[in-house]
């Protein structure tokens, strides 16, 4: 099979392989841990302090609501995360992580950091922020493609 650099590949192909290798890396320096993704939607939740509902997330997250509602049943069902009565109104929910989350936290945190490192080693600062400044305005289009239809 003949090599194709990655530049003759479709955008999505490319980036979604990125993604795929990314979280192999990730997923391998948080085995430890009972849960194997959704780890940046546990920073969310603890960046929000208990106080984010599930349609607050899926804004965050920039998907449907029954995706996240998967994602919930998932972090719910490997203890990760709890849907907590609000005081004032007991039909809505706020979801708040349990203490087996929140002990998770800095290391999923960390992994990130170790993780991002790793990919992005002997690539200059200035690279950096050109690739971050590139990905923000390709996802500016496309948001903007994607209304226009």
């Amino acid at each position: 099979m003949k090599y194709k650099p990655m530049a003759d590949q479709p955008l999505g192909w490319a980036c979604s392989m990125l993604g795929k290798g990314y979280l192999q890396l990730l997923n391998q320096k948080l085995k430890h841990l009972e849960i194997d993704r959704y780890y940046y939607t546990v920073l969310l939740i603890h960046a929000n302090n208990g106080e984010i509902n599930q349609q607050e997330l899926a804004g965050l997250l920039e998907t449907e609501k029954v995706s996240v509602s998967r994602i919930v049943d998932y972090l719910t069902m490997n203890g990760f995360v709890k849907k907590v009565t609000r005081t004032d109104d007991r039909r809505k929910h706020y979801l708040a992580l349990t203490s087996k989350a929140v002990d998770s936290v800095q290391q999923i945190k960390e992994a990130i950091a170790a993780t991002n490192e790793e990919v992005l080693a002997g690539i200059s600062e200035d690279q950096r922020r050109v690739l971050t400044t590139v990905m923000g305005e390709v996802k500016m289009n496309l948001k903007r493609n994607n209304q226009n239809k």
